[in-house]
């Protein structure tokens, strides 16, 4: 007769009492008094020669609290898997009581546990993350300084303005549209030269992305800008967005250009066109 210990945490089986974690490389695994404390199945030969299953009981599931403190032990662990699985549980099972346990995972050399940890502490609006969130803007990974620039904007420290400014020319377009859209919840910018600068961005998503931004701000002088960006845009979609922010602002242009778009013969830039004059 042989004894199986069935893994508290993801329900397999571990063959061997010695070890420390949970033969199953996916799992985020329990300390081996947890695994004793797990159910067992017992299995004996069948007539085939292989193993039949005489019994069963359920898994004895493990409290809230030690599967956080097993999630954040498995931040550094060396199997990639493993690492990786446990950044994925971070924002199911953390919560503002856990942000120092956050912060210390920062130093992580996995760019996915920073990339998650961030996202994190970015959701939970943690002023503590502000000056790790600043020093992550400088993060060689473009996932990790994309969520540094939304957790800045999450935040919501006007302090934050310059360093998410220059996030504006970062080399990657999801990090400079984040940037753009963060700039809205950082306070009225007094210098819009930036964002209006980002409206000849080469990314169409970062484009848009400022002209909306703008419309947060809600600073009038931005109208007039707007509007002579969507008098040149060569995209209708873009242009679309760029005359309905102007529109918003209270330039004229902006309705004039979403009316003609509205006759366009571009099927999307038409519903565009129509449903930003009905948001008017």
């Amino acid at each position: 007769m042989t004894t199986y210990i069935r893994c508290p945490q993801c329900g397999k089986f571990k063959y061997n009492r010695t070890g420390q974690v949970c033969e199953n490389p996916y799992c985020i695994t329990t300390s081996v008094s947890e695994l004793g404390q797990a159910s067992t199945l017992e299995a004996a030969p069948s007539r085939w020669g292989w193993f039949r299953w005489i019994r069963w009981f359920p898994r004895t599931e493990t409290s809230p609290s030690s599967k956080r403190e097993g999630i954040f032990a498995h931040l550094d662990s060396r199997n990639d898997p493993v690492r990786r699985k446990a950044a994925d549980r971070l924002e199911e099972d953390c919560d503002s009581t856990h942000v120092d346990a956050l912060l210390d995972s920062m130093t992580s050399a996995d760019w996915y546990v920073r990339w998650k940890v961030l996202d994190v502490l970015g959701g939970l609006r943690e002023p503590k993350a502000f000056p790790v969130a600043l020093e992550a803007l400088h993060d060689k990974n473009a996932g990790v300084r994309e969520a540094a620039v939304e957790a800045l904007g999450n935040i919501g420290d006007p302090s934050a303005a310059r360093a998410v400014t220059a996030a504006l020319s970062d080399n990657n377009e999801q990090v400079r549209a984040k940037a753009a859209r963060a700039l809205a919840n950082l306070g009225k910018t007094e210098d819009l030269r930036p964002l209006l600068k980002t409206l000849n961005d080469r990314s169409a998503s970062v484009r848009i992305a400022a002209a909306q931004s703008l419309v947060s701000i809600g600073d009038q002088h931005a109208a007039a800008p707007l509007g002579a960006a969507a008098a040149e845009e060569a995209d209708p979609l873009t242009r679309c967005a760029f005359a309905e922010a102007a529109a918003k602002l209270g330039d004229s242009l902006g309705r004039t250009i979403l009316e003609n778009l509205a006759n366009s013969e571009n099927y999307y830039a038409r519903e565009a066109a129509g449903a930003a004059l009905k948001r008017l």
